[in-house]
């Protein structure tokens, strides 16, 4: 199966974009997304040193309505995110883009 690997320069709002230029150590990997009519639900894998200031700035983030953490290791959790106006999930289902998020 043929495949794409592109790299983004996600603009200001979306909690993402701001959250990893603020920890540009972390990695954050969206494991799934699935964007509703006025919110949008992800469940997301951070990796950082810090991960306990990662997940503060997230759950802080003013379109972050709700964050559960799933399961949590020594740097690792997944969690999962219900978000206010997912406006990249929004934007790729409006143009027809099927996305795979990592």
């Amino acid at each position: 199966m043929a495949q794409a690997r592109l790299r983004v320069d996600l603009p200001d709002g979306p909690w993402i974009g701001e959250v990893s230029r603020e920890f540009p150590g972390a990695q954050i990997q969206v494991l799934t997304a699935t964007p509703g009519d006025g919110a949008g639900f992800a469940l997301v894998k951070v990796t950082a040193d810090d991960l306990d200031e990662v997940l503060a700035a997230v759950e802080s983030h003013e379109t972050i309505e709700e964050l559960s953490v799933m399961s949590r290791s020594d740097g690792v959790a997944t969690v999962q995110i219900e978000a206010h106006a997912p406006l990249l999930m929004a934007a790729a289902r409006q143009a027809g883009v099927p996305s795979r998020c990592r």
